[in-house]
């Protein structure tokens, strides 16, 4: 098959996602917006089998209708993320079975490692689980805090349940992480779920199928961290979809989550915000931006994403370091039905983005239970249909 038909069963399959064509390269649309005078914005991940180095500006190529759109007529820039992209890591820890002091020490470090890595560019919140239906809370860290050598909660929180709960929590922690990005007013919010674990699910509140169904319909990076060789029925990739990582032994619990973060903050590092100003002046307009990263020998590789956006009524005058008006649809799970049909293909309105269509899970379990000490409840989607919530500079809001 030819580079010019896998593009274009490429576009034809994902009209908003992205296509790797040389080894593991990929790049992917999670959105685009458009508003006058003639400013685009994609927002994009950008991930390989081998590690990525920082892109600027100049590794971004943009093609509007298949030609080239010169960087110096386009003015493209990188913006800040943060102007449109809320991410937040939710990291989920085993606590079931009988306490062992060694193991505790080590979790407790190792997640502060993991909280102090992601947290510098993230929201990072730390909750535990044992036998019971709640989550148990441990820590919670905004951007940019500062985080302690251990999480003393991790040591001294008192296990009532020695059952494990294994398939419950993480359809809890799933729907919390939710409500988490639900109080946050950006238009793009993306999470990741990072799980230890060391025991399989005995509780049986929720079945395999439902963990994993709910892992999957949320849309979030998901990491398992396994301590041990026996989960039942359960192996690490029905947790951790994206990635897996073993622990040998009990002095490696720290490490290993640490490893983990590492992971999760490069799942952050991974996404760009692009703007630039359109030479288009009326109509639809098919976008394709690429990304060519050099390889060892000399040579490059590429990769594609792509989407489309309405240049009607187009003008001179863009500035493409204005705030993108992104309005999309919320990354966090809500818990009615996703509507019947497929409308992939279909064109937002003016200043709306385009995002792929994801599925709902079904309704959340009962919030996360409190350690002893005075804390702030985890966020829960609130009553009524949140999926759609208006940028902080998005003046023509409207929902779909």
């Amino acid at each position: 098959m030819n580079k010019q038909r896998l593009l274009t069963l490429c576009l034809l399959a994902l009209v908003v996602g992205g296509c790797g064509l040389f080894g593991g390269l990929k790049v992917e649309t999670v959105a685009t917006s458009y508003q006058k005078p003639s400013n685009v914005a994609v927002y994009l991940s950008v991930t390989d089998d081998q590690a990525v180095p920082p892109l600027t500006a100049q590794s971004f190529r943009i093609l509007e209708g298949g030609q080239l759109v010169p960087a110096d007529q386009s003015k493209q820039t990188l913006l800040d993320r943060s102007v449109a992209a809320e991410h937040r890591t939710l990291l989920l820890l085993d606590m079931s079975g009988t306490a062992d002091a060694l193991a505790r020490k080590e979790m407790a470090r190792g997640a502060a490692r993991f909280a102090e890595t992601v947290s510098k560019n993230q929201a990072v919140h730390v909750y535990g689980f044992d036998g019971r239906a709640e989550l148990l809370e441990l820590g919670d860290f905004p951007k940019g805090a500062s985080v302690p050598d251990s999480l003393d909660d991790v040591e001294r929180v008192k296990i009532e349940d020695t059952s494990s709960n294994l398939y419950g929590a993480v359809v809890e922690a799933v729907h919390t992480l939710g409500g988490h990005l639900t109080g946050v007013r950006k238009p793009i919010r993306i999470g990741t779920l990072v799980v230890y674990l060391r025991n399989g699910d005995q509780a049986s509140r929720q079945s395999l199928e439902d963990m994993i169904m709910a892992i999957e319909d949320s849309g979030y990076l998901s990491i398992a961290v396994g301590y041990g060789e026996d989960f039942g029925e359960t192996r690490l990739d029905d947790v951790g979809h994206d990635h897996t990582i073993p622990v040998p032994a009990v002095t490696s619990i720290g490490e290993a989550l640490a490893q983990a973060g590492a992971k999760a903050d490069a799942h952050f590092s991974s996404h760009y915000l692009l703007s630039y100003c359109s030479p288009g002046r009326s109509g639809m307009r098919d976008l394709e931006v690429e990304v060519a990263i050099a390889d060892a020998e000399g040579g490059e590789r590429t990769s594609s994403a792509f989407s489309k956006f309405d240049s009607t009524g187009f003008a001179a005058g863009c500035d493409p370091n204005a705030p993108p008006s992104f309005v999309t649809m919320a990354r966090p799970p809500v818990a009615e039905e996703a509507p019947e049909g497929d409308d992939v293909g279909e064109v937002p309105a003016e200043g709306e983005a385009e995002q792929p269509s994801e599925k709902k899970p079904r309704p959340a379990a009962p919030g996360p239970k409190k350690p002893a000490g005075p804390r702030k409840p985890a966020p829960k989607p609130p009553t009524g249909d949140d999926s759609v919530v208006p940028p902080p500079t998005s003046p023509d809001y409207a929902p779909d």
